[in-house]
């Protein structure tokens, strides 16, 4: 079956684009054979006229190469022109990768965006949100961080909402925690790290352990604590040495977090760690971010307490590389906000069109109706149809409602409403969901029956300000803080009483105690407002049932 010499090429034409494909490329275990099969596959398209063949063909030999890959890449999009099919977006989605893997984001970024804008039309909801995602990367990496960390938080929102996204909860977590490390929002970043170590550790590669140990190195430091830094750092390098085959962005962040900790440890600054990240900056194909430009005022400041003629030149060295990557960043930067800008306005024009098709479309059957209804009204059916057509126009008018305005109002009219309500309370919609997140983590910790907590406790455990709880307390938990407590404490001992029959033999103060309350009058107030009834009539009914 698979040797080519016996294969009588006019016969092998004729066989159908299926069987060529099942038979032969699949089949064949010999590369250079199968590369030729391949050939013989787009020859055939090529004859036929067959676009769609041709590029499939393209596809087969992007993923059979290695040295070639880019050109029968560029060669699906020159076989598809304009069109926007899979073909299309599978070939810039592959550039894209094929770009952010040499570093060079500002060409991979264009190629996302072009990927975004065809499966929104091809409706693949897993691929549309696995390029959103690439976008917010690429923001992060380029100075808009608030936005990425607002992404980041959106996409970790939907995830827990639908099933099969824990790929996307995954990167969304780490992201999370890398982004709030970079505003030097620690507690936050713990958060999300301690989510993706305890959620997903387990069953991450190498590059994703190596990265999560580097974001505990920056949060240890950050927090003062030098030495779990170090050991974090150190289990890094040693991850590192032993697999040679890992590759991670985050490999100068190693030598740069190096450097700061034996400086503060063993009042030691070894240029050898700074040197390292540079000659990691410096190689061919990586791109550079504004966390690179962290080590050059170092190596300027070691080589200037260092007086000698070769350390001037160093200094000199030095500081024109600062001033050349700044510039660099700086052009960057500019490029990837104006792609930035140009994709979401484009995309607004989009939806504000399709919404005015939609209105449109409606109009146009609503007044159809109302010309047939008259037509029928004088040709006589009018009395037999009336009551019909005027339903049928009400229907429409429905359709109109439900097409245009319930969409709108559902998902514009809650956010909308949402954004400014926090801008009166003056917060930002980035702190409000991470407040909530944090909230969420002390409702999971249970923390709420140990001890007494008043809103400023609170406020002071979550690092955040009283005021500013409380209102967030009030608008999306919909209660007053002493309520809020109360109603956890409520609900957990509820839970205990439902699930494990011992606890309905405690006397009302021990039970009182278990949940967290000072006194047995408070505990049966809270229970009553909670449950609209006393507490032995709920135990009554659980024993009966």
């Amino acid at each position: 079956m698979n040797s080519f010499a016996q294969i009588n090429v006019g016969e092998f034409l004729e066989k159908e684009y299926k069987n060529i494909r099942e038979k032969y490329i699949q089949k064949s275990k010999n590369d250079s054979v199968k590369k030729k099969y391949i050939e013989l596959y787009i020859g055939k398209g090529k004859k036929e006229n067959n676009m769609f063949r041709i590029a499939d063909g393209y596809q087969m030999q992007y993923l059979l190469s290695e040295k070639k890959a880019t050109k029968y890449l560029d060669s699906i999009l020159e076989i598809n022109g304009d069109s926007e099919n899979n073909f299309s977006f599978y070939a810039h989605v592959q550039k894209g990768l094929h770009y952010y893997e040499k570093r060079n984001y500002i060409k991979a970024l264009e190629h996302y965006i072009k990927s975004a804008k065809i499966v929104e039309k091809i409706d693949d909801k897993s691929e549309f949100l696995d390029l959103k995602f690439k976008i917010a990367v690429a923001k992060m990496n380029h100075n808009l961080k608030e936005e990425a960390s607002m992404d980041f938080l959106e996409f970790y929102t939907n995830c827990k909402k639908e099933k099969d996204y824990d790929w996307l909860e995954k990167k969304s977590l780490s992201n999370l925690a890398k982004v709030f490390l970079s505003l030097k929002k620690t507690d936050s970043a713990k958060i999300y790290q301690d989510v993706w170590v305890h959620k997903f550790y387990t069953k991450s590669t190498n590059e994703e352990k190596f990265n999560s140990l580097i974001r505990w190195a920056e949060y240890f430091y950050q927090k003062e604590n030098y030495q779990s830094s170090l050991d974090s750092l150190n289990k890094a390098l040693k991850m590192f040495h032993e697999d040679t085959s890992l590759k991670s962005n985050d490999e100068q962040d190693l030598y740069y977090l190096l450097y700061l900790n034996h400086a503060k440890i063993y009042n030691n600054k070894d240029v050898k760690f700074l040197l390292k990240s540079d000659s990691i900056i410096s190689s061919e194909g990586w791109s550079i971010n504004q966390n690179s430009l962290r080590i050059y005022p170092l190596l300027v400041d070691y080589y200037k307490n260092h007086d000698t003629d070769r350390n001037i030149n160093e200094q000199i060295k030095f500081t024109g590389e600062l001033i050349k990557y700044d510039s660099v960043i700086d052009v960057n930067n500019k490029s990837i906000v104006n792609q930035l800008k140009k994709f979401y306005l484009d995309n607004h024009n989009s939806e504000k069109e399709k919404l005015e098709q939609e209105v449109s479309k409606a109009k146009s059957q609503k007044n159809i109706l109302e010309i047939i209804t008259v037509l029928l009204l004088v040709s006589g059916f009018g009395l037999f149809f009336r009551k019909k057509f005027k339903f049928q126009k009400k229907k429409v008018e429905r359709k109109i409602e439900k097409k245009v305005i319930k969409e709108v109002k559902k998902e514009s009219k809650k956010e909308t409403k949402r954004t400014i309500r926090n801008l009166e309370n003056g917060l930002s919609e980035n702190y409000v969901l991470e407040t909530l997140e944090k909230l969420n983590q002390f409702e999971k910790s249970k923390n709420f029956i140990k001890k007494k907590y008043t809103l400023q406790i609170l406020a002071k455990e979550l690092e955040t300000n009283s005021t500013y709880l409380s209102k967030i307390i009030n608008q999306e938990k919909g209660e007053s803080f002493s309520n809020y407590i109360n109603n956890l404490k409520i609900s957990y001992i509820t839970e205990k009483l439902e699930k494990d029959s011992k606890f309905r033999n405690y006397t009302i103060k021990a039970l009182a105690e278990e949940a967290g309350f000072n006194t047995t009058q408070s505990f049966t107030k809270a229970f009553e407002k909670k449950h609209q009834k006393s507490i032995l009539d709920f135990i009554e009914k659980l024993e009966n049932s």
